[in-house]
């Protein structure tokens, strides 16, 4: 539920910094759909969780999110796609995917709704692929200062994945294998350079 949350103020935050009508459309719609997965993650995690796991805040992601929202403050809304809807979407839909097939083993239900959600992160994630593929083709000497946000994010994002491991293992997966399968799914002139 954490991570939707960040994913929802940082989106109504990109609203405000469009610079079109379809831009301000595709985040105002991202950030009701943040606001409506956190909801049902809230509900499906004190309906479904094991008794023994607590709802734990993460550091790493509170880091994330100020280092997200610091850059939405210099209204550098290029850098908080980079890190909103190329990384952390792309990572959600890694772990989305991973968890709802392990949802299907355990026939935990839900399947529907787990792959409404999962259609969003695509298209969330997507969203963040192509604005990086319009900028490298467009303003190449862009690559240098795009590689160094993406390091900065990623390593904030892999404390994260480590700092979650235990709910990860519980599913049969971890926190690792999750992370390589996410570099794996990055635009390939970045995947190169990293």
């Amino acid at each position: 539920m954490q991570c939707e949350l960040v994913a929802m103020r940082c989106t109504t935050h990109q609203a405000s910094l469009a610079s079109n009508k379809v831009m301000n459309k595709f985040f105002s719609v991202q950030a009701r759909q943040e606001a409506h997965h956190a909801l049902i993650f809230e509900k499906a995690f004190s309906w479904m969780r094991p008794k023994h796991f607590q709802r734990l805040q993460y550091s790493s992601l509170n880091y994330f999110e100020n280092k997200l929202q610091k850059s939405l403050s210099e209204n550098n809304l290029g850098e908080s796609i980079i890190a909103q809807q190329l990384l952390f979407e792309g990572l959600g839909e890694i772990t989305l995917e991973k968890l709802s097939m392990a949802a299907d083993v355990r026939g935990l239900g839900f399947q529907r709704i787990r792959n409404t959600i999962l259609k969003q992160e695509r298209a969330h994630h997507a969203y963040g692929e192509k604005y990086i593929d319009d900028v490298l083709n467009v303003q190449d000497s862009n690559i240098g200062t795009i590689l160094v946000q993406c390091r900065e994010y990623l390593e904030l994002l892999h404390t994260t994945l480590h700092e979650m491991n235990f709910v990860l293992e519980y599913y049969g997966h971890n926190s690792e294998s999750f992370y390589q399968s996410f570099l794996k799914q990055l635009p390939s002139r970045i995947r190169e350079e990293l």
